[in-house]
């Protein structure tokens, strides 16, 4: 049986990685002049394509990487180096 708290720290994961607080000021400005129909519409297409893409990386991500040749430790380096380069990049 898996523990609780995987669960919440597996749902805290999805939800900083879809960033939905910082995403939705750009949904706004994207659909500024639509009216509500449409705005809702673009927003359930968008929910589902976001859906569709998380299950098939949660589900073909190790074969996607084993493909290309990658490790999950050689994925943390290049993120580091990403995270590195942005925070340089702020401090100019």
């Amino acid at each position: 049986m898996v523990a609780p708290g995987f669960y919440l720290a597996v749902i805290a994961s999805v939800f900083a990685i879809v960033d939905p607080i910082g995403t939705l000021p750009f949904y706004v400005a994207l659909t500024e002049g639509f009216d509500p129909v449409d705005r809702r519409v673009i927003m359930h297409r968008a929910v589902m394509v976001l859906g569709v893409v998380l299950a098939l990386f949660a589900l073909a991500g190790r074969y996607l990487f084993a493909a290309f040749g990658f490790t999950l430790y050689s994925f943390e380096v290049a993120g580091g180096i990403l995270l590195f380069l942005v925070a340089y990049d702020m401090l100019h």
